[in-house]
């Protein structure tokens, strides 16, 4: 519960990021803005138990992805665009990961080094879950550069698992992926994600090195050695 109230606190401290966190809450889940500035409220002054308040907003009743597009689309579309940023259709995550988790077994850690907010982090949870297994929580590791993106992605993966446990009758526990506010290019993977029986899955972000601005090209140059080469961030 500690990481929700931390992302939700961050966006309460800024009052216009705040109406349009929650507008794109209420938007993903068909609701006015007072159900949504509800759930950003009471959550954090512990007026009512967390699960209770995600219950009356409907959110583990509505689909994260959908959650995590629209707070995606509330943050700056330009910013995201000059970043080589887009949102992912399920249909695309789904030719990725199916195959990746084809035999997938109980334990299988999973990370994305351009995250977002955590689309697919979300759709591999889902899919563990339809195969019966237990989604390993503290194996969910996701890269994001964008503190609002990272903090989507907290919501929108705490809110996958929350779904997972209240379809199969279990106690409610809010327990999201593990999100690093970084630029992968700078992060020590191995570090991150030491597991053997795991999956690295996403869509970095994409720039031709026609668009690349001075500091990505400096920055290819000390990593990659070369200008001459198309960019990725994440």
């Amino acid at each position: 519960m500690k990481s929700l109230v931390q992302a939700l606190k961050r966006c309460k401290s800024d009052e216009e990021m705040s109406h349009s966190m929650a507008m794109a809450a209420a938007k993903a889940l068909g609701l006015d803005g007072d159900a949504s500035s509800l759930l950003l409220g009471r959550s954090i002054s512990g007026g009512i138990e967390l699960d209770v308040a995600l219950d009356e907003c409907g959110l583990l009743m509505q689909d994260p992805l959908l959650l995590g597009q629209a707070l995606q689309e509330a943050s700056d579309m330009a910013g995201r665009q000059s970043a080589g940023s887009y949102f992912t259709p399920r249909s695309v995550m789904d030719l990725v990961l199916v195959p990746l988790l084809d035999g997938a077994e109980e334990g299988i850690a999973a990370m994305d080094p351009a995250c977002g907010s955590g689309n697919f982090l979300v759709r591999a949870i889902e899919l563990l879950g339809e195969k019966g297994l237990e989604p390993a929580m503290e194996r969910m590791k996701g890269i994001e550069i964008s503190q609002v993106s990272a903090d989507a992605a907290i919501l929108s993966t705490g809110l996958a698992y929350a779904r997972h446990l209240k379809r199969n009758g279990m106690p409610f526990a809010w327990r999201p992926a593990e999100i690093l506010v970084a630029d992968a290019l700078e992060v020590d993977w191995k570090e991150m994600f030491p597991y053997r029986n795991g999956i690295i899955a996403g869509n970095p972000p994409f720039l031709g090195k026609g668009r690349m601005d001075r500091n990505q090209l400096e920055q290819l140059m000390r990593i990659a050695g070369s200008r001459r080469v198309d960019y990725c961030i994440a």
